[in-house]
């Protein structure tokens, strides 16, 4: 027994030295002949009584499997050679594996996170910016400004000057991205009522105002001393209602009888209408003028020749001709339209936007996707007033008709309709025989109706002829409202939102003996406006006219 302990001895120093020796199992066999199995079972009984750790049981597969090529690895730590951050490597099964790149999340919303290869780091870098440096970034495309997904606060990242602590400004723009526009503040007067007519008018009445890049050119008809005719005019003036130049008569070379001289500015040259019976009935001239109000070629084209009267002519600049809508009398009155070329021509035929009905007063504006929205008062003329509705309908680029709805303006209709566009909306106001007065927004698209909101209730205050004017994202609206002496009127005007939100209270203008009536309302550079109206404070009417300033709220 003590030879066989010594022998087992032996063969297992020499297993353990064959690493260092060359010598295997197999020669062990061969020179000393096979173990038997006593000797086998001796090991055995030996390893499974053995505590050591896990470096023997390598140890031992090395032993079984000396001709296996060596593990890459045993631990993470031997695969530092080759892994990185961003391609990290681990031991598997004596391989050191490459591993997912890390995710970087910060867990913040606002950032876009990724593991640089370049650096070896993460880069957690901004979703939003700040553009114009005023310390507040932009939001995400398609996100409102503020919002708890949107990064940003900023409504304008082009503008310096709008941030969410920028002071509120009157600009036609949300300079503090609180989605309210100029909020508190209002129109207001400045500087004094100028009369507008000619001194030496008898009577005088406004047709229209347009705003030009010297200032405005007044449409108005009136009975001159020493002249039988009332007839249609046109004058400059600038900004500060300053009269330039004379006067053009737009009938001095045929005298007679007009009325409705209303002018479109198209850059270099204005486009004139009106109407005159130089031929008996009333009919609708057009006329070129140089900057000068001087009449240019081809002269007085006349555009109507009908049977009854033609009346009340719009006239607006496309962009490339003039389009001219006007009402004609066939039985009824109709709604006509043509396109009147730049240098004068005709482009088209007379189109009837609407007959076999009673229609009248029109009014045009073009839309910035293309095409064009009239809107006119529809229904009865028999009797003392107009029993009427407003209808509005758009017409495509090739001015075909398409169809439109009858708006909800309460009571019967006997005055306007104005309208304008103002921030993607068009808003249309009329007044009705109770002496309500209301707006009315739309869709330009679908003209269905977007809010409407009430100027006057026809009990506390009755009010008539509402003009309006869309300047940036507000809508200013100017009428005659008897609310503060019900024996007279007096022009009023309020700001609204497009929302048709009011930006502050109503301000009255005018304050002179008799009424004043009719306003009309222009632009003025970015922010201010004109307005014009009726004035009979000399027992007959004439044309007064007045600068309106947008005035900022307090600063906080």
């Amino acid at each position: 027994m003590k030879a066989l302990s010594a022998f087992v001895a032996t063969a297992i120093l020499l297993v353990g030295c064959g690493a260092r020796t060359g010598l295997r199992i197999e020669d062990l066999e061969e020179d000393a002949g096979p173990l038997d199995a006593g000797l086998d079972a001796a090991l055995d009984a030996g390893d499974a009584g053995d505590a050591s750790d896990a470096s023997d049981a390598a140890d031992a597969a090395d032993v079984v499997d000396a001709d296996a090529a060596p593990p890459e690895c045993v631990i993470n730590g031997n695969c530092a050679f080759k892994s990185k951050f961003c391609s990290p490597f681990t031991c598997v099964r004596g391989v050191c594996t490459l591993q997912p790149t890390p995710t970087c999340d910060d867990r913040d919303l606002c950032t876009d996170d990724r593991c640089d290869p370049v650096a070896d780091a993460c880069k957690n870098t901004p979703r939003t910016f700040d553009l114009d440096g005023d310390g507040f970034k932009g939001p995400l495309p398609g996100k409102q400004p503020g919002a708890a997904d949107a990064c940003g606060n900023d409504c304008d990242d082009r503008n310096a000057a709008v941030s969410p602590q920028a002071r509120e400004i009157c600009n036609g723009i949300d300079d503090n991205c609180d989605t309210r526009v100029d909020e508190d503040a209002r129109y207001q007067v400045i500087g004094s009522e100028e009369r507008l007519s000619p001194t030496n008018a008898s009577i005088a009445t406004v047709s229209g105002l347009t705003t030009t890049s010297a200032g405005f050119v007044l449409g108005y008809s009136a009975a001159l001393s020493g002249s039988s005719r009332f007839s249609p005019y046109a004058a400059r003036f600038s900004g500060v209602l300053a009269r330039v130049g004379t006067d053009l008569d737009l009938t001095a070379l045929s005298p007679s009888d007009g009325d409705g001289a209303r002018a479109a500015w198209a850059g270099d040259r204005y486009g004139l209408v009106w109407t005159d019976r130089r031929s008996g009935n009333y009919e609708v001239y057009f006329a070129l003028a140089n900057a000068s109000l001087q009449k240019l070629a081809p002269g007085d084209v006349r555009l109507t020749n009908s049977r009854g009267f033609s009346l009340n002519p719009s006239v607006l600049w496309t962009g490339r001709d003039f389009l001219v809508v006007w009402q004609e009398e066939l039985g009824g009155y109709e709604i006509h339209v043509r396109r009147i070329s730049a240098d004068g021509g005709t482009v088209g035929p007379d189109v009837t936007v609407r007959s076999g009905f009673d229609s009248r007063n029109v009014s045009v504006v073009a839309l910035p996707a293309g095409g064009y929205v009239l809107a006119w008062l529809e229904g009865s003329s028999i009797g003392p007033t107009i029993t009427a509705r407003v209808n509005v309908m758009r017409l495509d680029e090739g001015l075909v008709p398409l169809t439109g709805p009858v708006l909800p303006i309460a009571g019967t209709v006997n005055g306007g309709p104005a309208l304008t566009l103002v921030d993607g909306k068009l808003a249309v106001a009329a007044h009705a025989s109770n002496g309500t007065s209301s707006i009315v927004t739309l869709d330009p698209a679908t003209l269905s109706v977007v809010a409407t909101k009430p100027l006057t209730d026809g009990v506390q205050s009755f009010g008539r002829d509402v003009a309006l004017l869309g300047v940036g994202q507000r809508i200013v609206a100017a009428w005659a409202d008897d609310r503060d002496d019900q024996r007279t009127f007096e022009i009023y005007v309020q700001t609204f939102d497009a929302n048709l939100t009011p930006a502050a209270s109503a301000a009255r203008v005018t304050s002179a003996n008799g009424d004043s009536v009719s306003p009309v309302l222009a632009p003025y550079g970015s922010t201010d406006a004109v307005l014009v109206w009726n004035d009979g404070r000399n027992g007959r009417s004439q044309v007064y006219g007045r600068a309106l300033q947008c005035s900022a709220p307090s600063a906080p």
